[in-house]
């Protein structure tokens, strides 16, 4: 009947997600934190050789709380097993450590030729990583990226 459908399709729905509201979210980080800093040493520094032209180095520390990845399932006030907030799975947290060297060449007509280096990840990071786990317990997991080099060169006229 109507009615039934009803109930099977908006209203047991709209209960559902009721008893679930308040869940955290998967998938998601609460906090992040992440912390950069730069020197200038520039060209007339004494204690940097002159082939390295304004040289700047830098680097960061970021950091990422545990991840949600996922909820134990017990029965919820209806009667209906859904997902129980008291059993929650989570991703660890992570820090990471970046760091840059930039070396700046300045040319004719205020023209200037720039190299840099970043290396993202420098304690190299691939392990696995769980990013969702089944309400059983068992985990799904990524491989992180790991320590990623990239060399730019600019040439600014």
């Amino acid at each position: 009947t109507l009615a039934q459908v009803a109930q099977a399709t908006i209203v047991d729905p709209v209960l559902q997600a009721i008893t679930e509201d308040g869940n955290p979210a998967k998938e998601e980080r609460q906090w992040r934190s992440a912390f950069n800093t730069s020197y200038d040493f520039g060209r007339r520094s004494s204690i940097i050789p002159k082939y390295f032209g304004n040289l700047t180095v830098g680097g960061g520390i970021r950091w990422e709380d545990r991840m949600g990845i996922g909820f134990g399932v017990a029965k919820n006030a209806l009667g209906n097993m859904s997902f129980d907030r008291s059993q929650p799975f989570y991703a660890p947290s992570q820090t990471f450590a970046d760091v840059f060297v930039r070396m700046e060449y300045p040319l004719a007509d205020k023209r200037k030729f720039t190299v840099q280096v970043n290396v993202k990840d420098l304690t190299n990071h691939n392990d696995l990583v769980p990013f969702y786990a089944n309400p059983d317990g068992s985990r799904f997991y990524r491989i992180l990226e790991g320590r990623l080099v990239v060399l730019s060169a600019t040439l600014e006229f």
